[in-house]
């Protein structure tokens, strides 16, 4: 076969992750361009070399500064040491333009996708008019090159230039949609090996979902086998039907779980399910399939082997393979055997990791089934990646592990279920939308992920069975398509066997022509095996209001069947098509005339554009009328609330949810849209709206009012307001908020020591509101940790940095730059003094051009007047000292306290003045003034005598120390929810979050969780997992291996070894508890719950 040949030069767009704002860069040109370069760098340097950069820790990462920014270019050069380890969209560096007054600072990242690989040199170009269009501030001064770090990777700039002039591939802007022609899919070199030979003879495959890997965890009712799940029994005819469909392959998985049990002390599976399991897989060998016997479902309990070979789960593994691999033996070669499916592992320690753990499983078997005899001397063995994920650790794990074993008779398997936010319908519905608002495609992911597992792998003699393909999420049908035609592409580009994974969902087993749920998804599926197929690049459905005025354009993705017509209509009068630019325009008088016969008052589709090309699949285009959708007013709690909601027509793309200080939901730390499905459910024929428990009872949703904007694939976002009290929802716009607060952008924010954040008072933000970092170039200043960034400020006074924070309210997401400080808080001292006397208030802490106003509480007192205090009657009250000064205006209060006069008098009569007063009249001066004490220099203030004339002083006193606030502290403890199920086992899930604590430390957190139970059998005790979910990057910390629990008689113990913050996230612990002879138990019942939190009882729960 032919080597892939270099591609030519793209102009590549992708959306930042930050700015959202679109980037370009340009890979270098094979062709002569017209550019003059002018060398930029004097040195190579390294990620790591901050010597060569000769730049401190506050400028980690930063290159090089360019103040010439009336250039065309900027062109890097550098080499990468394993770039293996990189995924395409992995940013490598990055340009930052900032404006004169440091406003700016947008990312623009390079990728391995935006380079060219030039004589052992990775090239990039990147437009200086594309970095200049990414900064909105203002006109840029200058652009900042900063390493990214990428760990494990040694990354070097070798040249840095400055260029005029326009390269000579730089493509016209020409509006063609065509996303697949950046893409490489000439067929590669597959070397001829047994183990890729057996690749490509599996090919295209099958998998027998949901069949015998179907289990019940209820040990109480009967196993039902093959049909626990709802599938009916195998049948010839049904693996007739497959194999008739074009599938070469079929995986048949099975879960020895319930059908195996201990006989004198080993581990004995079902015979006569075993037997029948054997059927299956010789009608699928006289069918003529490639056969993959994979135990599947069993990882469920294999991933809490602790990594001991003594402990249970290793020996029921290895006794369940030792009986497979006997009873297959005489299998002929076209039956392979896959080890495990999905391994994972919950308590892997520094000396025996998750991939020390796979490779002794992996072992196992393979010796296993190596030493049985008959056929499994040379039988294909199949052997998972961690998870089958695709990661770099988990194909370097399983490359070496395979190497060493020097069999060519082992095969590699991975499972490929495209990016989580798209296969997941998580907000990401489209198969070329930037994943997740970040950098790449789903699209992007695919020929990524494939070419480092073709590199890894097959290149190196090692076939790759994608065991199992397709999306998991409700997805909408168009996209699922373009999904299926790529993977597919791609994957028999690089030779890989592609076994699609069906449930029963896909092909309808129940009915006779064995025919697909979703004809669309099966014809793709079909064309797939044997070609490409062409697609429209847009939506499958195209909405309208009403009559046109103007034609429907859509573009398509030339994947090499070019376009042949639209089935039924005449090209010329209903459409035209531009080749060039590979758009079909329809006609405005073609979609009017059907939207006339469709009726006036009928909303959905009234027309099916059946797209046509020279091979491949059919494109289904959809035209549907439809009005503006609405919400009505519904009750509910938090099991679910159901929301009356006229469609029209239209239909729902995703959902997000809101609350004073920004998103909430289960993914609201890393993703802002709600699961589809999932946490809402739309029902079309019901004309409702199905908001679920997973997204009501998420701990981040807070009492008060909800804005849910539901987004709809017509354009529209209606949106739906609600209020939670309680369990108790409300649905109705009566708890609509204003939502259009303009975010302020002041050039200077100053935080006062002591504080945790930057007041609101600089940002126009609404009570509720919250914010994060984003950047500092000063660490000492504010320290940020994660993304977006909790900040932690200085405890001591600052000079100005530059940095930048996020700023949420409700649906409203903004980024600000500036100059960031830390300066010592204003402080008023309090004053004592005589009535009749006068007194200067001390005000410390200040700057020089600070303004200082005055108020007094209780003018019966006394009363100020610039600062002075006068004296009139005895008693307390506070001064009000209000200190405008960094752009900030805030209010400190001190006591005033007033005693009795010095000199007694005798009682005058009411019309008459005090012959003797320490008070003078009010028409007449005191001899000498009286002025506030304002200082900006630290000083002992020690307390005057009692004088008419209180020394007057100019200069300002600095304290750190905040006035201390008068309001009574609650007691502090965290909220923690238990949610507890029964059955053979008690199965539970804590949720804690940090309630009213402002810094919590798992560490110093104990649960006691008491019960009561009608038996004095030894009980065991699995924690699942444990992990915090953060609002903040790395968003998932896993914390299992630091959980330690006691189980007594009455109740359960957890305590916390690792010191952990939790970010304003949740900490989530799974647990399981049974008897030690696995007896169910019978009456079990919560006897309440016991939380401690640094030693001391914080709360009881009955």
């Amino acid at each position: 076969m032919k080597k892939m040949k270099k591609g030519l030069s793209v102009l590549l767009s992708f959306v930042m992750i930050i700015t959202s704002l679109c980037f370009t860069t340009v890979k270098a040109a094979e062709t002569n361009s017209s550019l003059t370069e002018i060398s930029l760098l004097s040195q190579s340097v390294t990620a790591s070399d901050e010597e060569a950069r000769g730049t401190g820790d506050g400028y980690d990462g930063l290159i090089t500064t360019v103040r010439d920014v009336d250039v065309d270019y900027l062109k890097i050069a550098y080499t990468i040491d394993n770039p293996s380890r990189l995924q395409s969209w992995t940013w490598l560096f990055n340009f930052m333009p900032f404006t004169s007054s440091w406003a700016g600072w947008e990312c623009n990242a390079v990728t391995l996708s935006d380079s060219a690989l030039e004589n052992g040199e990775y090239i990039a170009y990147i437009p200086m008019k594309a970095i200049k269009d990414s900064c909105a501030e203002g006109d840029v001064a200058g652009v900042n090159l900063n390493y990214c770090e990428v760990e494990g990777v040694k990354l070097q700039l070798t040249g840095f230039w400055a260029c005029t002039g326009k390269l000579a591939t730089e493509p016209e802007a020409t509006g063609k949609k065509d996303i697949a022609s950046g893409q490489e899919t000439v067929q590669k070199d597959i070397p001829d090996t047994a183990s890729n030979q057996f690749m490509l003879a599996f090919n295209n495959g099958w998998n027998l979902g949901n069949t015998f890997d179907s289990f019940d965890t209820n040990l109480n009712v009967e196993d039902l086998k093959e049909n626990t799940w709802g599938n009916p029994n195998v049948t010839k005819e049904l693996l007739h039907a497959i194999r008739q469909e074009g599938f070469d392959s079929i995986r048949i998985p099975m879960t020895t779980y319930r059908r195996a049990s201990k006989v004198n002390g080993r581990y004995v599976i079902d015979e006569s399910w075993l037997a029948r399991y054997k059927e299956v897989v010789d009608w699928a060998v006289e069918e003529g399939f490639y056969v993959m016997i994979n135990m599947h479902h069993d990882s469920s309990w294999l991933r809490s082997w602790n990594g001991n070979k003594s402990a249970e789960e290793f020996i029921r593994f290895t006794q369940s393979w030792e009986q497979i691999a006997d009873y297959f033996k005489e299998e002929p070669a076209q039956v392979c055997f896959e080890t495990i499916n999905e391994p994972q592992f919950d308590y892997p320690t520094a000396h025996n990791t998750i991939y020390d753990m796979l490779d002794a499983v992996n072992l196992a078997s393979y010796n296993i089934i190596r030493k049985s005899g008959g056929k499994n001397a040379t039988r294909m063995i199949v052997l998972p990646t961690y998870n089958t994920n695709q990661n770099p650790e988990s194909l370097d794990d399983l490359y070496n592990l395979i190497k060493g074993l020097q069999d060519e008779n082992v095969i590699a398997t991975i499972h490929y279920y495209s990016e989580w936010c798209f296969s997941g319908n998580l907000g990401t519905t489209g198969f070329d939308d930037p994943v997740n608002g970040g950098e790449t495609t789903s699209r992007d992911a695919i020929y990524s992920t494939f070419k480092t597992v073709y590199d890894k792998f097959i290149a190196n003699g090692i076939g790759i069975i994608v065991g199992e393909y397709g999306l998991l999420g409700t997805n909408e049908v168009g996209e699922y398509v373009k999904y299926l035609e790529c993977v597919n592409a791609v994957g028999h580009t690089y030779g890989m066997s592609m076994v699609f994974w069906d449930a029963g969902n896909y092909i309808n087993r129940r009915d006779k022509n064995y025919a697909w749920n979703e004809p669309r998804l099966g014809e793709m599926v079909d064309a797939s095996m044997t070609g490409r197929s062409s697609t429209a690049a847009c939506l499958d459905e195209l909405y309208f209001q009403g009559e046109l005025s103007e034609d429907v354009t859509i573009p398509l993705i030339i994947n090499g069947p070019e376009f042949k017509g639209i089935k039924g209509l005449t090209e010329g009068s209903d459409y035209t098509y531009n080749k060039e630019k590979a758009v079909i325009t329809v006609k405005a008088s073609y979609v009017n005339r059907k939207l006339k016969a469709f009726g006036s008052n009928e909303f959905g589709t009234f027309d099916e554009l059946l797209i046509q090309f020279t091979s491949g699949a059919v494109w289904h285009e959809y035209l549907c009328k439809n009005a503006e959708a609405s919400a009505g007013k519904a009750t509910g709690n938090t099991n679910g609330v159901t929301i009356p909601f006229t469609y029209n027509g239209a239909k729902v793309r995703r959902i997000s949810a809101y609350q004073r200080n920004g998103c909430v939901g289960p993914t609201h730390s890393w993703c802002k849209y709600l699961t589809f499905n999932g946490d809402f459910t739309p029902d079309y024929a019901g004309n409702k709206l199905v908001l679920s428990s997973s997204f009501l009872k998420d701990s981040s949703v807070l009492d008060g009012p909800i804005l849910v904007n539901v987004e709809m694939w017509n354009g529209q976002t209606v949106k739906v307001w609600m209020n939670k009290k309680g369990t108790s929802i409300e649905v109705d716009s009566q708890y609509a908020e204003n939502t259009s607060a303009e975010i302020k952008k002041p050039e200077k924010m100053v935080v006062y020591v002591g504080e945790k954040q930057i007041p609101s008072q600089y940002l126009g933000l609404p009570e509720g509101g919250s914010i994060y970092g984003t950047w500092i170039t000063d660490s000492s200043v504010i320290k940020m940790d994660g993304w977006p960034a909790a900040m932690t400020f200085s405890s001591t006074p600052t000079d100005f940095t530059a940095g930048g924070i996020l700023v949420y309210f409700y649906d409203i997401q903004e980024y600000v730059n500036g100059m960031f400080a830390v300066k010592a808080m204003p402080k008023v001292e309090g004053v004592t003094l005589k009535a009749g006397e006068k007194k200067a208030v001390t005000v410390k802490d200040v700057a020089k051009d600070a303004v200082i106003t005055y108020a007094v509480e209780d003018p019966f007192v006394a009363t100020v007047e610039n600062g002075v205090i006068k004296a009139k009657n005895a008693g307390k009250t506070s001064v009000i000292v209000t200190v405008s000064q960094y752009g900030r205006t805030d209010d400190f209060t001190a006591s005033v306290h007033v005693e009795d006069s010095l000199i007694p008098s005798a009682e005058p009569a009411e019309s008459e003045a005090p012959a003797s007063s320490m008070e003078p009249a009010e028409s007449e001066a005191p001899t000498s003034s009286v002025e506030p004490v304002v200082s900006e220099v630290p000083v002992s203030s020690t307390e005057p005598a009692v004088s008419e004339t209180p020394v007057s002083s100019a200069e300002p006193v600095v304290s750190e120390t905040p006035f201390p606030s008068q309001v009574p502290v609650a007691k502090e403890k965290p909220d923690v929810i238990v949610q507890t199920e029964i059955s053979s086992q008690v199965r539970q899930n804590y949720t804690i979050s940090s309630g009213t604590i402002k810094e919590f430390d798992l560490s110093k957190l104990v649960l006691r969780y008491y019960f009561i139970k009608d038996s004095q059998k030894e009980q065991n005790i699995w924690i699942d997992n444990a992990a915090v979910s953060c609002n903040c990057s790395p968003y998932y910390i896993g914390y299992t291996s630091n959980v330690k629990c006691n189980v007594t008689e009455e109740y359960v113990e957890f305590a916390f070894t690792k010191a952990q913050l939790l970010y304003g996230g949740t900490f989530n612990i799974q647990t399981r508890m049974n008897y030690s002879d696995w007896s169910p138990y019978i009456n079990f019942q919560s006897a309440g719950l016991e939380v401690y939190y640094d030693g001391t009882l914080v709360e009881q729960k009955n």
